[in-house]
């Protein structure tokens, strides 16, 4: 049976989270999980509006804003 694929885009400031989020996605059996990497909120913002992705990890802590303003700054769009 051929994986899923799942395109995940992955909004954290901290490059050891996304390594150890990587290895954690990689032991999903039956998935196979793109992760795009984005540190940049204004950046993360843009792809976050663009849709591209079928599933968005956000973390809590993002430098002066945190995940949950990033989320209310999407539902407002």
């Amino acid at each position: 049976m051929e994986p899923i694929k799942v395109k995940v885009l992955l909004i954290e400031d901290d490059e050891d989270d996304v390594l150890l989020t990587k290895e954690y996605l990689q032991e999903v059996g039956n998935f196979n999980f793109e992760v795009v990497w984005e540190s940049d909120l204004s950046l993360a913002k843009e792809k976050l509006l663009r849709a591209d992705y079928d599933i968005s990890l956000i973390d809590y802590r993002l430098g002066r804003e945190n995940g949950l303003d990033l989320i209310k700054f999407i539902q407002d769009k």
